[in-house]
């Protein structure tokens, strides 16, 4: 059925949204990525993939075609996994994106110590993942960073962020390790490269 719609449509396909509050109703593998490669071909500007798969299956992973659209400018991720392209030229990764958001996501290890640069985020949002300390990346423009719920205060200590004009941190207590917001600090969060963050 979401076949038929997209590859007979004529024109541009802004906004996508796909949603699974079960197995039984997640997509083919090679369904989602016909989709993806289709949306990334086809001028996709807001992208919403939520999936609820089963606990024996693999997750999903975000295919390339999407890491490296021209076009997306917002991106949101539940239960998906991400892998950064290891061999991607800096330029292509995400080259347009302004808010980025991860919820229940697990991270690619192979991607450690690996810095990659995405020009226009502005928005950065960590829920309930995994192998946060994986993700590096510099992000020139980034305003907003959110960190909750994290499983252990290590996941986001050894987090890597290159942001020089960020404004506004937010962080839930759950983040470090079960502490209360006045217990917090500041100092363990290394985030050196933020020197003038404020709404802290």
């Amino acid at each position: 059925m979401i076949s038929n719609v997209l590859f007979l449509r004529c024109g541009p396909v802004k906004k996508f949204q796909l949603q699974t509050f079960s197995s039984e109703c997640t997509p083919q593998k090679s369904d989602l990525d016909l989709w993806c490669l289709f949306l990334s071909r086809n001028g996709i500007e807001k992208l919403q993939l939520c999936m609820e798969l089963d606990e024996n299956l693999p997750e999903y992973t975000l295919p390339f075609c999407l890491i490296s659209c021209p076009t997306i400018k917002n991106l949101e991720l539940e239960h998906v996994d991400f892998y950064f392209p290891v061999n991607a030229g800096r330029d292509n990764i995400f080259p347009s994106l302004t808010s980025l958001i991860f919820r229940t996501v697990v991270f690619n290890p192979n991607a450690n110590r690996i810095l990659l640069t995405i020009p226009n985020l502005e928005e950065l949002v960590f829920e309930n993942c995994v192998d946060i300390h994986y993700f590096a990346i510099s992000a020139p423009r980034l305003k907003s960073l959110t960190l909750t719920y994290a499983s252990t205060f290590n996941e986001w200590q050894w987090f890597e962020l290159h942001a020089p004009v960020i404004k506004t941190l937010h962080f839930s207590a759950c983040t470090f390790g079960g502490k209360h917001d006045d217990e917090l600090d500041m100092q363990e969060i290394r985030i050196p490269m933020i020197p003038i963050a404020v709404n802290l």
